[in-house]
């Protein structure tokens, strides 16, 4: 992000808040990757707002329902303000906001093979949570096509199971070949 960036968009700007103003969920039990969302705030600025409760049903203002560790992260970078959607809602809606923000990010997966090549074709992975070796192990697990398990080399013969690759080679659970797909950038 240039020097000069914008913390927070303008877009978002309306609706910031003081982050001294908020506080984190009383019993958030998720543990999130500070040092993957500081480098996103550095290199992003803030893209999408924090959910905050108003409380007036809990009886605690300001309590983040989704975000606290945006907001711990913007707190440590020294940031005054912090975009914020509010809702006010009771106590157990307030459980299950900040149980299913979570876990429908751990329900979710990938393209692995579409992700290996958004990142590769980027400049830097400068931002995106992923450094080298992940990048390196995401490529490692998608240069080959995965063995095809058979029930068994020919109908009734009762000879043990192999896996045949797409080549339609025969594989006793060793991948065959070598591949790697090329960055854009060194390492």
């Amino acid at each position: 992000m240039p020097a000069n960036a914008p913390r927070i968009p303008a877009s978002l700007a309306e609706p910031a808040v003081p982050v001294a103003d908020l506080a984190p969920y009383h019993r958030n039990p998720r543990a999130g990757d500070l040092e993957a969302i500081t480098e996103s705030l550095v290199t992003h600025g803030q893209y999408k707002q924090i959910v905050v409760n108003k409380g007036s049903l809990t009886g605690r203002p300001n309590e983040i329902l989704a975000g606290n560790h945006t907001a711990k992260a913007a707190r440590q970078l020294g940031w005054d303000e912090i975009a914020v959607t509010r809702l006010d809602v009771d106590e157990d809606t307030a459980a299950k906001i900040v149980i299913v923000d979570n876990r429908t990010s751990d329900l979710a997966g990938y393209d692995t093979e579409l992700l290996a090549d958004i990142l590769t074709d980027l400049p830097d992975l400068e931002g995106t949570g992923y450094d080298r070796a992940q990048l390196d192990e995401l490529l490692d697990d998608t240069s080959l096509p995965a063995p095809i398990e058979l029930p068994s080399d020919g109908a009734g013969t009762g000879s043990p199971r192999r896996s045949t690759t797409s080549s339609g080679g025969i594989s006793s659970g060793h991948r065959l070949g070598s591949g790697s797909r090329r960055t854009r950038w060194s390492s």
